[in-house]
């Protein structure tokens, strides 16, 4: 899985391997290309999967979070937690996930900031969707679900298995195919590559 993803970050195109190790590679998305005693010689990707459909609502535009939308972040984030229902993030924890391409902001056509997600991986396998948050007033247009898909997207293309999500509003988690694993936590698993869809 490091090496695909260091494959995916240099641009390589397919990648291959010689490996006896069938079932492995095969679940990882290899596909044969040719054979010899036990031995096969597996290239990736084995196919195309084809990327999430995020419905964006007219109007919105749904983008990678950039330097200068950080401190409107911070401020929506923080009268979140005021409210009691999101977590205060640090400033600097806000930055980091936005140098690593992993914070999505949602914009109305005149500019102003109306939604944020971030993703943060915690290990190879495993990353959690957080921050999410919509001003009120644009509440129910779907802005939430776009921005959550985006993130679904931009863990699967990291080849992250397991997608955490912690919130006191589960009705848009489950809409999209999160579960309960228990009354405080809502996971959504999924093995890569996986094919996703909105509900």
């Amino acid at each position: 899985i490091y090496l695909i993803k260091e494959a995916r970050r240099l641009g390589v195109e397919k990648v291959y391997t010689l490996s006896d190790r069938l079932k492995a590679l095969g679940q990882l998305g290899f596909a044969p290309a040719t054979a010899e005693e036990r031995f096969m010689l597996f290239y990736y990707p084995q196919r195309q999967i084809p990327p999430i459909p995020i419905r964006v609502p007219a109007g919105i535009t749904v983008r990678p979070t950039g330097l200068r939308d950080l401190w409107e972040i911070s401020r929506l984030i923080t009268a979140e937690a005021q409210a009691g229902s999101l977590l205060t993030r640090p400033f600097l924890e806000l930055l980091d996930l936005m140098l690593a391409g992993r914070s999505l902001v949602a914009t109305s056509d005149q500019g102003q900031i109306v939604g944020h997600t971030c993703l943060d991986v915690y290990n190879p396998k495993q990353a959690e969707l957080r921050s999410l948050v919509v001003l009120p007033r644009f509440s129910g247009q779907k802005i939430g679900s776009a921005l959550i898909l985006g993130i679904c997207q931009m863990a699967r293309d990291l080849i992250i298995e397991e997608l955490n999500a912690v919130t006191g509003k589960p009705d848009v988690l489950l809409k999209l195919g999160f579960t309960y694993t228990n009354q405080n936590l809502m996971e959504a698993w999924w093995v890569y590559p996986a094919r996703w869809k909105e509900k």
